[in-house]
């Protein structure tokens, strides 16, 4: 099943566990402290950083395609603090505008064709106040991270409350044109249940260009604010494991 890591709900509860919070929660909270208005997370998943901002004091919407994701985030303590909305991007319409759109965890990389960040882009443009701007992650390209997605490489081993322990790890099936299928095995090791079970969720993934992010952002109407290469606002370079986008509505 495609994107059942984001659907099945034995899975979306592993989800905190294997996104803990990191150096990026810092850098998108910043930007929500600096923000003069209503904030939207688009790709919101599970809603812990969601709520996080919304703690900071602005208005918070958390937008979400799964509804296991939102059923997670919408039993968060103080997830009542957090407008949770199910849908994607190009079909929102709010009553207002924002002054931040932030996209984490690489959710970009789900936007598969040019026609995708386009409209993606559009709908950006559309729900941005004037001053504000919309801030994501990708994976570098030059970095080929992929490199790493095989078993041996990747395996993580979660120990649930429980008790029981699950082990998850990658294994890369195609790369081709900016492209990188690969599935997600989960093997769930319960204990006195005699037998192991196994879940796989398969995924693809674009790994975008900052020439190709910002030529069709320029044809929405964004322009490029900055960019970086980490966390740590390092400059761009084949090393470098992130491309960190801020783009701004285009002057008229």
């Amino acid at each position: 099943m495609e994107k059942e890591c984001y659907e099945n709900p034995r899975l979306v509860a592993l989800y905190d566990l294997l996104n803990a919070r990191g150096a990026d929660w810092e850098y998108y909270l910043d930007l929500v402290a600096e923000a003069a208005g209503p904030i939207l997370d688009v790709g919101c998943g599970t809603g812990a950083l969601t709520v996080e901002a919304a703690l900071c004091g602005p208005v918070v919407y958390g937008l979400d395609p799964s509804s296991a994701m939102l059923d997670v985030a919408r039993r968060r303590a103080s997830g009542d603090r957090v407008i949770w909305q199910q849908g994607i991007l190009e079909g929102f319409a709010p009553e207002l505008q924002f002054a931040l759109l932030y996209m984490t965890g690489h959710a970009f990389q789900e936007l598969g064709s040019d026609a995708e960040i386009l409209a993606h882009f559009e709908a950006v443009r559309r729900l941005l106040t004037p001053e504000g701007r919309l801030v994501f992650d990708t994976r570098n390209p030059a970095r080929r991270a992929w490199l790493n997605w095989v078993p041996e490489r990747s395996e993580r081993q979660l120990v649930l409350p429980g008790g029981d322990r699950v082990r998850v790890w990658h294994n890369v099936l195609d790369v081709s044109a900016g492209f990188v299928s690969f599935e997600e095995p989960y093997t769930f090791e319960v204990r006195g249940a005699g037998q192991d079970e196994r879940l796989v969720s398969h995924s693809r993934l674009r790994f975008t260009t900052l020439e190709e992010i910002t030529g069709l952002a320029a044809a929405a109407g964004l322009a490029l604010e900055s960019a970086y290469g980490d966390w740590d606002r390092r400059a761009i370079g084949d090393e470098a494991p992130e491309l960190i986008v801020s783009l701004r509505p285009a002057p008229i």
